[in-house]
C-alpha cells in the first residue's frame, strides 16, 4: 500500500473514531472555595465570589506553611488540611441527544462526592489516587447545567506523606453511544511469543445502554507501530439491553516487533462495534445488513513482549536478563504539589531516567495518574504497580476495614493498568501493620495477604504478584530488639506467599535465604540511600531481580521534622536537578562514562533510625567556594577505571576504581586553593570524561535556561525556566540569598517556584523566590489563547533578563 493511500486510511479512522466517541476535557473554569458549605451542590448557589481556577489544581499547595494547626504536621509537608467545593457549568450541546455521557475524574483528593443540577451521582469515592466515573446522561437538561464537586481532606491519617487536596487530575466528558466498550472494557495478553508470529489475545466488553436486544458485530483491527492494520478478526453476538457482552478473540501477529526495556514499541488493537438491530427480529434463513457506522471505536496501546521470573536468574525480558536499576516515587511534583500536569511528569520521568540511568519505577503506594504509564510504556521502562501503603483506614477513613471498596478499587486499577506494557508486577501493599505487628500476624495478617493475591491473581493471571515488606523477619523479629536474634532468623510469614519477595532494607539476607529457600525470587522494594546508596554492593547481584531506592526524589511530606518540608534523602531535588547523592548511583547505572566532582565540607556525619533502619549521611556540595586554610575532602562519582583529580593543573593522583562489587568511593583530602579543580576519566588508559568546578567571584548577572520555546494554547502545558547566579566568568555563585522577582505576562501565568532547599519558608505560589545554591526556578502554565508570553526576571544589583515564549495551538 502506497504511503499517501495509508495516510488517507489512517485520517479516515480518526474521523470514524471522533463520530463515534468524543472524549472532552473540561479542566478549565471551574468556581473553588475551600470551606465546608451547605448547599453548595444546588444549581441556584451563588458561587459569583468564589475563585476562579483551572484543572489539575491542587488546593493545598497554595497555602503558606505552618508548624501546626489546620492538620499541618510533617506527614504532610507542614500545610494545612481542608475541606472544599468546586463548581462548573456546562452547556448542553444538542449532538448529545440519542448518546449516553460520562463524566469522568482522574482523581480527587478525598472522599469526593460529585452531584450533577443538585443530584448525587453516586456517594463517596474516598480514595483520592484512584479515578472513578458517572453516566450522567439522566442528570442532564437542555440549556446550562452544573457540575458540584465537594472533597474532604481533613482525616489526618490518610496516607503518611503530602497528598495534595482537590481536583488534581484531569477531568473529562465521554459522550458514546448506548452500545459501546465498556469502561477499562479491552484486556490484552501475548501468551505465545516467537520470532515468526505472536498469538495477541483480546476480550472486549461491550455495553448495550439500548432498551432493546441488539444484535452486535466487532471488528478488532492490530495496527503495527508503523501503522499499518498487520491482523483483522470479526465476531457477531446478540446480547440483552442493560447486559455487558464479552467478545473472546484470537489474532496472529507476524514477525512480531517486541516492546523490550529502553525500547517502548508499541501496537494498537482498534475495536469497531457496529449495531446490526434489533434481536431477534431476524429469523434463521436471514442475515442482518452490515452496518456502515460504528457505534463505537475504541483504541487499546499495547506491547508484545514475554516477561519471565526465575530463581537463578531474576527477570527475563523477551527471553534477555534485565536487571532492574530502579526508585521508588511519589505523586507531588514539587512546587505545583499534586497537581498532576502531563509536562510536569515529562520533566519528572526524565530526570530518573534520561539524566539517572533508571530503567525502572515503582510507583509507589497508590495508583498514579495514567499519563505515567502512558509514559513509561513509550520509553520501555518497567513499572511496579501498587495499589495500597497501609491496608486499612488510610484512604477509606477512620477504622474502615478491608472490604468491598478495597477489593473494587483493587479491580478497577488492575483493568485501567492491565493493559501496559511497562507493567510486569503488581503490589498489593506495602509495610502494613499486619505484617509489623506479630499478633496481627498471628491473627489474620497472612491470611489477608493470600485473600489479597487471590484476588489479584483472578482477575489478572497473566502478571506476577508482590507485597513490599517492612524490614522485619520472622514474628516480627527486629534488628533494634535483638541484633543476634534478627540475624538468625528465618523470612517473614509473608514471604512465602506472594510470588515475589520484595523487601524493604533487608536485602543482605537474600543470599542465605536464596540457598535455604530455592523457590523464592527476590527483589528490592526498598533500597537505602544513605552512605551514598552503597547498599547496592551488599548482595550478589546474579539471581535477584532488581531493586528500587527510595527515594528517588525529593518528596513533600514524612519529614524529619520543623522547617523541613519533606524527604531530603532523595536523588533528585524538587526543580528535578540530579543532586550530589543522585550522581553517586549515577555512577552505578550509567553505562557511557562519566565523572563528577563532588565536596564534603565536613567529615562528620548525620544518622537517623527510620522504619527501623539507621540511615546516615554526610553533607554534600558541588561548588569550590571555600575558606584558605580550610582542608576538604573531594569525591569524584566515577565509572572509569582510573580517575584523576588535578587542581589548578595539578595532578592530585591517580585512583583505580575498585573491584567490582565494591562501593567507588574515590576520595581525596584537599588543601582549598582559590581556582579550578577538575576530575578526569580514563578508560584503556584513554581519556573519556571530565567535569571542572571553579572558584566563583561576586555574582555579576543571571543565566536563565527554559524547558521549550513553544507551549500549547490548551491551558494545561508547562515550560520550567531555570535561573542561575554567575560571575563575569560564568561560574555559578553558591548564593543563597539573591531574591528573584517574576512578572509572568501575555498568553500564561505563573504556576509555581522553587529551589532545592527544603528548610525554606518561602511558599511555592509566590512571585518570588530566593536562590539555593545560586539557583532558582519558575514554572509558567499556557493559557488556552494563542499568542506569546513574556517573563522577566528581575534580582538587586543584577541586570533583569527576558523570556519569550510562544503559545499556539497543536
Amino acid at each position: 500500500m502506497k504511503r499517501k493511500t495509508l495516510s488517507l486510511l489512517i485520517a479516515l479512522a480518526a474521523v470514524v473514531a471522533a463520530q463515534a466517541r468524543e472524549k472532552i476535557n473540561i479542566n478549565l473554569g471551574w468556581k473553588f472555595i475551600r470551606e465546608a458549605i451547605e448547599g453548595a451542590q444546588t444549581p441556584e448557589y451563588n458561587d459569583a465570589k468564589w475563585q476562579t481556577v483551572d484543572l489539575p489544581h491542587d488546593a493545598a499547595v497554595h497555602h503558606e506553611f505552618q508548624k501546626k494547626g489546620d492538620g499541618a504536621s510533617s506527614r504532610v509537608g507542614f500545610l494545612p488540611l481542608g475541606r472544599g467545593w468546586y463548581r462548573r457549568h456546562i452547556a448542553y450541546d444538542k449532538a448529545w441527544q440519542g448518546k449516553r455521557v460520562i463524566i469522568e475524574f482522574e482523581g480527587v483528593y478525598r472522599d469526593a462526592r460529585v452531584y450533577v443540577n443538585g443530584v448525587d451521582c453516586g456517594g463517596r469515592n474516598p480514595n483520592g489516587y484512584l479515578d472513578f466515573e458517572y453516566d450522567i446522561t439522566d442528570m442532564l437538561r437542555d440549556g446550562d447545567n452544573v457540575v458540584a464537586v465537594s472533597y474532604d481532606n481533613t482525616f489526618r491519617s490518610s496516607s503518611r506523606w503530602y497528598n495534595g487536596e482537590g481536583i488534581n487530575r484531569d477531568v473529562w466528558l465521554h459522550v458514546v453511544d448506548p452500545v459501546h466498550v465498556a469502561r477499562y472494557g479491552t484486556y490484552i495478553t501475548t501468551s505465545k511469543i516467537s520470532a515468526d508470529r505472536a498469538l495477541v489475545a483480546i476480550e472486549t466488553s461491550v455495553l448495550n445502554r439500548r432498551r432493546d436486544s441488539v444484535l452486535c458485530r466487532l471488528v478488532t483491527d492490530i495496527v503495527d507501530p508503523q501503522g499499518r492494520v498487520v491482523a483483522s478478526r470479526e465476531a457477531v453476538a446478540p446480547f440483552a439491553a442493560g447486559e455487558t457482552f464479552t467478545f473472546r478473540q484470537e489474532l496472529s501477529v507476524g514477525a512480531p516487533q517486541l516492546w523490550e526495556v529502553g525500547r517502548g514499541v508499541l501496537y494498537k488493537a482498534v475495536s469497531r462495534v457496529y449495531v446490526e438491530g434489533r434481536y431477534p427480529q431476524f429469523s434463521q434463513n436471514s442475515q442482518p445488513s452490515h452496518s456502515s457506522q460504528p457505534s463505537d471505536v475504541y483504541e487499546t496501546s499495547f506491547g508484545i513482549r514475554d516477561i519471565e521470573f526465575t530463581p537463578e536468574q531474576g527477570l527475563l525480558v523477551n527471553g534477555k536478563r534485565v536487571y532492574i536499576n530502579g526508585v521508588c516515587l511519589h505523586t507531588d511534583l514539587g512546587p505545583l504539589g499534586t497537581a498532576s500536569f502531563s509536562a510536569a511528569w515529562d520533566r519528572r520521568l526524565e530526570a530518573v531516567t534520561r539524566d539517572m540511568g533508571c530503567n525502572g519505577i515503582r510507583l509507589s503506594h497508590n495508583a498514579y495518574p495514567k499519563y505515567v504509564l502512558d509514559w513509561a510504556d513509550r520509553h520501555g521502562v518497567l513499572v511496579v504497580d501498587e495499589f495500597f501503603d497501609k491496608w486499612e483506614e488510610s484512604y477509606y477513613g477512620p477504622k474502615a476495614k478491608m472490604g468491598d471498596l478495597h477489593l473494587r478499587d483493587i479491580r478497577t486499577q488492575m483493568e485501567r493498568d492491565r493493559n501496559h506494557p511497562s507493567v510486569f508486577l503488581w503490589s498489593v501493599g506495602n509495610e502494613v501493620y499486619q505484617q509489623i505487628q506479630a499478633d496481627k500476624t498471628r491473627n489474620g495478617g497472612v491470611n489477608m495477604l493470600k485473600m489479597l493475591v487471590y484476588h489479584t491473581r483472578k482477575i489478572d493471571p497473566s502478571r506476577k504478584i508482590t507485597y513490599s515488606q517492612y524490614p522485619n523477619r520472622y514474628g516480627d523479629t527486629r534488628k533494634k530488639k535483638d541484633v543476634k536474634a534478627f540475624l538468625a532468623s528465618d523470612p517473614h510469614q509473608f514471604e512465602y506467599y506472594s510470588d515475589i519477595v520484595s523487601t524493604n532494607y533487608l536485602e543482605n539476607f537474600w543470599d542465605e535465604d536464596h540457598k535455604k529457600y530455592p523457590q523464592m525470587m527476590f527483589m528490592a522494594g526498598e533500597l537505602a540511600v544513605g552512605d551514598l546508596g552503597y547498599d547496592y554492593f551488599n548482595y550478589d547481584h546474579s539471581y535477584p531481580i532488581g531493586h528500587f531506592y527510595w527515594g528517588g526524589t525529593d518528596y513533600i511530606g514524612e519529614s524529619f521534622g520543623w522547617p523541613l518540608k519533606g524527604w531530603t534523602r532523595g536523588l533528585i531535588d524538587f526543580t528535578n536537578r540530579v543532586k550530589p547523592l543522585g550522581q553517586s548511583v549515577r555512577s552505578f547505572y550509567w553505562p557511557e562514562p562519566m565523572v563528577k566532582i563532588v565536596t564534603r565540607p565536613t567529615s562528620e556525619q548525620s544518622s537517623l533510625v527510620w522504619n527501623d533502619l539507621k540511615m546516615t549521611w554526610t553533607k554534600l556540595e558541588e561548588h569550590w567556594n571555600y575558606r584558605p586554610g580550610d582542608t576538604l575532602t573531594v569525591q569524584v562519582m566515577s565509572n572509569c577505571d582510573e580517575t584523576e583529580l588535578t587542581l589548578n593543573g595539578r595532578s592530585l593522583g591517580r585512583k583505580r576504581l575498585p573491584a567490582a562489587g565494591t562501593p567507588p568511593e574515590l576520595t581525596w583530602r584537599v588543601a582549598y586553593a582559590e581556582g579550578e579543580l577538575k576530575a578526569i576519566g580514563y578508560r584503556n588508559g584513554a581519556k573519556v570524561a571530565d567535569d571542572v568546578i571553579r572558584t566563583a567571584g561576586k555574582p555579576a548577572r543571571l543565566v536563565v535556561s527554559a524547558s521549550t520555546d513553544t507551549l500549547c494554547a490548551d491551558g494545561l502545558d508547562l515550560a520550567y525556566i531555570d535561573y542561575t547566579v554567575v560571575d563575569k566568568d560564568g561560574n555559578v555563585c553558591p548564593v543563597n540569598d539573591v531574591k528573584i522577582s517574576f512578572d509572568v505576562k501575555g498568553c500564561g501565568t505563573n504556576a509555581g517556584v522553587a529551589n532545592a532547599d527544603m528548610l525554606s519558608n518561602e511558599p511555592w505560589q509566590a512571585d518570588s523566590r530566593t536562590t539555593y545554591q545560586g539557583r532558582a526556578q519558575l514554572i509558567v502554565r499556557s493559557k488556552a489563547t494563542e499568542g506569546s508570553i513574556s517573563v522577566r526576571a528581575k534580582a538587586k544589583g543584577l541586570k533583569a533578563v527576558d523570556t519569550q515564549i510562544s503559545v499556539a495551538k497543536r
